[in-house]
Parts: C-alpha cells; structure tokens; sequence
C-alpha cells in the first residue's frame, strides 16, 4: 500500500508475480482504476472479474496514493520467506 499522495514507491521483486494495482484519483472518489482500467460493475451490481497483470521479477513501483497485490504462483510461506527474505527491499522512487 502506497499511503504517500505525491511519491512512487517502489520494491525489487526476486521471483515472477502477478501485480493488481488500484487506484483512484482521489480517495473519495467513486471510480477506481484496475492496473490502469476503469472497473465498471456488472448489469447486476457485480464487480467483473480481476485479472492480474503478469509482472517479471524486477523493480516494481506503486502509483501515489495506491494499493498494489503481487501475487507468487506456488508460493509456499515458508518457500516464499526464504526466497523473499533480505532481497524484498522497500525503495522510495522520487
């Protein structure tokens, strides 16, 4: 979760992931985007489907004032700890 309204921040990812950012212009606003797409409900009111956007292993920044999931197929906690561990760095993009 990027809190910061003014500044990307960004981390180094060690393995592939699948990234989905939101965001909304302001945060009262009623419209949010989904990686960069405007999410519409459905006829009946329902949120469509989530897709994840495919993300090699590398610096990855979130948006201004966004909320970012990266999601690592097959990750075991344990596995995922070990391998994530000391490279999983925080960064401040200015």
């Amino acid at each position: 979760m990027n809190g910061d309204q003014r500044s990307a921040h960004g981390i180094t990812l060690p393995v592939d992931a699948e990234r989905d950012t939101l965001k909304a212009k302001r945060l009262q606003d009623s419209t949010v985007q989904h990686n960069e797409k405007t999410l519409r409900l459905k006829s009946r009111g329902e949120v469509q489907q989530l897709t994840g956007e495919p993300t090699r292993a590398k610096r990855v920044c979130s948006p201004p004032g966004s909320i970012t999931f990266m999601a690592i197929a097959d990750a075991a906690t344990a596995v995922a700890v070990s391998r994530v561990g000391p490279k999983f760095k925080e960064q401040k993009d200015d």
